[in-house]
């Protein structure tokens, strides 16, 4: 079973405002699914192989996780930044309808400055200062295809963030 699914039905929320009865219900129900996945994992042949493979590892201590020590996050934030990116990537081409549009419009764009800019004068800065603002107008509408994904990506931002494992900012540079 994935472990994201087990943590999603321990870790689950109503959106409804609920008094302390209710919510002291909702406490007990979700301490009973715990014991109950707790009882399944020890009496599995699964806890027996992870005790038999802590064992092997002789008592030695579990290595320090490197990074920022003194600050909130296990990493620091050029790494964070980095897993996000190639997570970013990897979503964008498992999703052919977004990674379409980018790159058929990242070819438009490139012909058409391509097109109109060609064999442009050297003193010509007026149209070259018109090359860089298209440029940049197009580089800042590219990021909208980043709305398509976001509902889908915003429950696993939600835990993520919850867990400390990025700061925000690194998230939507990322992005």
């Amino acid at each position: 079973m994935c472990q994201d699914h087990i943590l999603d039905i321990i870790n689950t929320t109503s959106g409804e405002e609920a008094g302390a009865d209710d919510e002291k219900e909702k406490l007990a129900a979700r301490q009973k699914t715990v014991d109950t996945l707790s009882e399944h994992y020890s009496s599995s042949s699964l806890a027996t192989e992870m005790a038999g493979k802590i064992a092997r590892g002789g008592g030695a201590p579990l290595p320090e996780v490197e990074g920022n020590a003194t600050g909130r996050y296990a990493t620091n934030w050029c790494t964070q930044f980095f897993v996000l990116f190639g997570r970013t990537l990897k979503l964008k081409f498992r999703d052919p309808m977004s990674f379409g549009t980018v790159l058929s419009s990242v070819i438009v764009v490139a012909i058409l400055e391509g097109s109109i800019y060609y064999d442009m004068p050297m003193g010509d800065w007026t149209n070259r200062i018109a090359a860089v603002s298209m440029f940049i107008s197009f580089m800042s509408f590219l990021c909208f295809d980043i709305l398509m994904l976001w509902p889908t990506e915003r429950t696993v931002y939600l835990r993520d963030q919850r867990a400390g494992m990025y700061c925000t900012s690194a998230f939507y540079v990322a992005r």
